[in-house]
Order: structure tokens, then sequence, then C-alpha cells
């Protein structure tokens, strides 16, 4: 068969995605039990050029290292800010989870305040066209010798970037 060419012309069977338009009695999504019917339109493609705009990326640094001020000095009222109002989010972190906004300001009521320092390295933006970029970090901590890694997920609504989805972990790492 030659190079980019498909084995068949039929369509490709219809995956099942979640909705938010239904939501669990926990927050998340659930999986619809029929298949979808109606054609999926494919976004126009981005262009190299919609890439790390100076600007995006910019704003973006500035919020996440305004982000990371308040994690330290655990300012609870503007991390929980800093995040998408919304069911829909997800943050998983070195021990824990939480599956939408509700979650995460009831895990943020009970995270002392932090009794160490942390040093962010390799600090990466990437910008996505002008309403979305995702941050990525390493860092270290004053309490232990593990390396953690960072990552956001932000998206402008209107004016105010949000954090959608985070990610952290820490792994030994080898000397």
């Amino acid at each position: 068969m030659a190079a980019g060419s498909r084995a068949s012309s039929a369509s490709p069977p219809a995956c099942r995605v979640p909705t938010t338009s239904a939501i669990s009695a926990a927050g998340a999504p659930t999986w619809p039990t029929a298949s979808r019917t109606a054609p999926r339109r494919r976004p126009p493609d981005m262009d190299t050029k919609d890439i790390n705009h100076s600007e995006v990326v910019t704003e973006i640094t500035g919020i996440f290292l305004d982000y990371e001020s308040a994690l330290m000095a655990n300012d609870v009222d503007a991390l929980n800010d800093f995040f998408w109002d919304s069911a829909a989010t997800t943050r998983y972190g070195i021990a824990d989870k939480q599956l939408g906004h509700a979650a995460l300001v009831a895990y943020r009521q009970g995270v002392p305040a932090p009794n160490f320092t942390r040093t962010l390295h390799d600090v990466r933006i990437t910008a996505f066209g002008a309403d979305m970029a995702v941050a990525m970090c390493e860092f270290t901590r004053s309490d232990t010798s593990l390396r953690g890694f960072q990552t956001q997920t932000w998206v402008r609504f209107g004016t105010q970037w949000k954090i959608v989805s985070a990610h952290v972990s820490m792994i030994p790492m080898p000397s």
C-alpha cells in the first residue's frame, strides 16, 4: 500500500468523549452511551505564526510567577481564583487530585502553608494563538531531594486567564 493511502474510505468508528453538558453528581464529566452521529467540523489548522506570540508569552509568564508567589504564601483565595470555576477543571497533585473547581476549593482549605522553599528551573511557556498557553517547569524544594515537575494549561476567558488543567509530580533524580 502506498504511503499516505488508506485501506478503506469508510469513516473511522465514532469515539466516545465526555461532554460538559453531562456532569455526574460528583461533578465529573460523564461518558455518553450513544455514539455521535453528527459529523464533527475540523477547526482550521494552526499556523506556526500563531505559536509563541511574545505578548502572550510575556503575559502568561507574569501570571505564572504570580501563581508561584501565591502558592508559597498559601494565599488560598488567590490560588482558587487562578483556576477556571468549572466542574471540568482538573488538577492532579503529588498525592491528590481534584476534579472540578469545587473540589479544588475544598482541597485548598485543608492545605497548610508550606514549610519549605521552592526554586523554579527551566520555566517554559508555549502559547498557542492568543487565548491558550501551556506553562511547564521543574522545581526543587528545600525539604526533599526529589525533583518536581509542574504543568498548567491556561485559557483566556474574555479578559482573564484561567488554569483549566494542572499536574504536579515529584520523582527521584539520578545523581
